[in-house]
C-alpha cells in the first residue's frame, strides 16, 4: 500500500462531518464522533478505554511519534495543531453551551406554578435567526432565558456590551442587541398570530455562581441559576393568559420554529485531509534511510504534492459539476 493509499484510507474512515451544512444539534453530534473517531485512529488499539482520551491527547502521541522519526514531519504536525486547536475551541464552546442549558433547563422544570416550557427554540424571520435557550409561558406572561455557562467574572456596560473580565478586559458580543433581537421577534410572530396580550421578561441567567456579575444595562434582568425558578413564581403581576391561551402561545411559537443548518467554523476537510496524511507519514518506517536534512525538506515536498493535488481533485469536481448543472439547465429551456 502506497502512502497516499494508506492516507486515503484513514480519511475514509473518519465519517464525521461528511456533509456541507448541519442544525446546531447536529454539529455538536458530529464534534462528539470526529473526536472519537481522531482518537480511535491515531491510538488503534493502544488504549482499551478509548472515552477518556481527547484530542489534545491525540496531539501528544503524535509530537512524540513525530520526534521518534527524528521530527522529520515537523510541518505536517505543526499544521494539524493549528487546526486541531480550532477544533477543540470550537468543542469546549458546545459543549460548554449545552451543559449551560440542560442545567438551566433541569432548573426550570422545579417550577411550581402553572407553565409551559419550550427548550432550545430556534426561530427565523426576514433573513434573521435566532436561538432561544428557553422560553417559559406562564399565566403572567412569557420568560425569554439567554443561559452563560462562564468561569470568567463578567460586565455588561451601559451600552449592553457584554465583556469577559480576567487580567483584562475581553469584549465577547452585544448581549443588549442580542436579547432585543430575541424578544422582538417572538412578539412580531404572537402579534402576526393574533395574539394581542403580549408581555415579555427577558433572563439573563448564569450557571456559575462563583463569579462577579456587574451589570450596569437596565434594560436586562440577570441572575444566577439557583434563583431562576424563584423569580418566575414570585412574578406578582396580574395573570394575562389562560392555561388554554397559554397552550395557544406555546404552538405558535413550536409552529414558527425553523432549524436551520450552518457549516461548521472549520474547513473540516481540509482537518481530516492533514490528520490523514500526518498518520500515514509517521506510520511509514524509514529503515533504509539516512534521516538528514535533504530527506526532511523530501519529506515537506511530498506532503505538499499529495495535499495540493487534493486540494486541486476538489476544485475539479466542484467545476465540473457546476459545469454539468449549466449544460442540463440550457437543455432544459
Amino acid at each position: 500500500m502506497t502512502k497516499l493509499e494508506r492516507t486515503n484510507k484513514i480519511y475514509e474512515s473518519i465519517t464525521a462531518f461528511s456533509k456541507d451544512k448541519y442544525t446546531k444539534e447536529e454539529l455538536k453530534k458530529e464534534c462528539e464522533l470526529l473526536e472519537r473517531e481522531i482518537v480511535e485512529c491515531t491510538f488503534n488499539g493502544e488504549h482499551a478505554d478509548y472515552s477518556r482520551l481527547k484530542l489534545w491527547n491525540v496531539e501528544k502521541h503524535l509530537e512524540q511519534l513525530n520526534e521518534e522519526k527524528g521530527n522529520l514531519y515537523n510541518e505536517q504536525l505543526n499544521e494539524f495543531k493549528t487546526l486541531n486547536n480550532n477544533v477543540i475551541e470550537m468543542i469546549k464552546k458546545y459543549k460548554s453551551g449545552a451543559y449551560g442549558e440542560f442545567l438551566a433547563s433541569k432548573s426550570l422544570k422545579t417550577i411550581a406554578c402553572p407553565k409551559i416550557q419550550i427548550d432550545n427554540l430556534e426561530l427565523y424571520r426576514d433573513d434573521f435567526t435566532t436561538e432561544l435557550d428557553s422560553v417559559i409561558i406562564t399565566e403572567k406572561g412569557i420568560y425569554i432565558v439567554e443561559v452563560k455557562n462562564t468561569k470568567k467574572d463578567i460586565l455588561i456596560d451601559e451600552k449592553g456590551n457584554y465583556i469577559r473580565v480576567s487580567e483584562y478586559e475581553s469584549f465577547d458580543c452585544q448581549i443588549g442587541e442580542k436579547m432585543n433581537h430575541k424578544e422582538h421577534l417572538v412578539r412580531e410572530i404572537l402579534r402576526n398570530n393574533d395574539i394581542e396580550n403580549i408581555k415579555i421578561n427577558s433572563l439573563l441567567v448564569f450557571t456559575n455562581s462563583h463569579i462577579n456579575v456587574t451589570n450596569n444595562y437596565k434594560y436586562i434582568k440577570h441572575c444566577f441559576l439557583s434563583d431562576l425558578p424563584h423569580i418566575i413564581e414570585d412574578d406578582q403581576t396580574e395573570n394575562i393568559y389562560t392555561k388554554k391561551e397559554m397552550i395557544m402561545v406555546a404552538n405558535i411559537l413550536e409552529q414558527a420554529e425553523v432549524k436551520k443548518e450552518y457549516f461548521p467554523e472549520i474547513n473540516m476537510v481540509l482537518y481530516k485531509r492533514v490528520f490523514s496524511l500526518l498518520m500515514s507519514s509517521l506510520e511509514f518506517e524509514d529503515t533504509y534511510e539516512e534521516k538528514t536534512e535533504t530527506q526532511t525538506v523530501n519529506k515537506n515536498k511530498e506532503y505538499k504534492i499529495i495535499k495540493w493535488g487534493y486540494v486541486f481533485g476538489l476544485v475539479a469536481t466542484f467545476l465540473g459539476g457546476f459545469a454539468t448543472h449549466a449544460i442540463i439547465k440550457k437543455c432544459n429551456k
